[in-house]
């Protein structure tokens, strides 16, 4: 490589955001998710997964479910409440917090995408922000949602759709991008 194809890599932020204590951090985390993480069978040892992901700074309990196919960048960057799901093929890329809160149910082949880059400065630096899913909330299979996203209580997002932008609460949403389809019935409105 070139020294001027090397100043051309550095200025494009090659680097990365990560200190090096946060890339051992990574480092050490993939060895041990491809290793252990992975191979383990879904059905009977959801429990010890739950345990990796606590020894690598995970907030999680045992009433998680996290399938072995779920992919998770930063484990501690990862905060899940009681009964919150992510299912298979999940692809948590966290460079900033990714936050279930209790009964958020995230289902198969959604990204969670916490980061991206910033195409107004030289370089395209990183640029990330959380994830919040609230409480009752349902992502469905193969959605996308990007850096700053908080899906509103109670909400449902469709299939396959794109979400960038904060989501109400009680609503159901479709699309690309999502988009609000109708507002979603509280519980105890449809138990009166």
């Amino acid at each position: 490589m070139e020294s001027s194809d090397k100043d051309i890599f550095k200025m494009h932020g090659a680097k990365g955001p990560d200190s090096k204590k946060e890339k051992v951090a990574r480092l050490c985390w993939e060895f041990f998710y491809f290793l252990t993480f992975t191979l383990l069978p879904d059905r009977g040892l959801n429990l010890l997964r739950i345990f990796i992901l606590k020894c690598f700074g995970a907030k999680v309990g045992y009433s998680n479910q996290i399938p072995a196919s779920v992919k998770i960048l930063k484990p501690w960057k990862l905060h899940m409440a009681t009964n919150s799901c992510l299912s298979k093929d999940c692809d948590i890329y966290n460079f900033d917090f990714v936050i279930l809160k209790e009964n958020a149910i995230v289902s198969k082949n959604t990204h969670l995408c916490t980061a991206t880059h910033n195409y107004e400065k030289l370089g395209l630096p990183l640029e990330s922000k959380p994830i919040v899913i609230c409480e009752n909330t349902w992502v469905a299979a193969d959605c996308f949602l990007g850096p700053g996203v908080i899906v509103g209580e109670g909400s449902i997002v469709g299939a396959r759709s794109v979400v960038f932008k904060e989501l109400e609460a009680w609503g159901v949403y479709g699309g690309y991008p999502a988009k609000k389809i109708k507002q979603r019935r509280k519980p105890e409105e449809v138990l009166a």
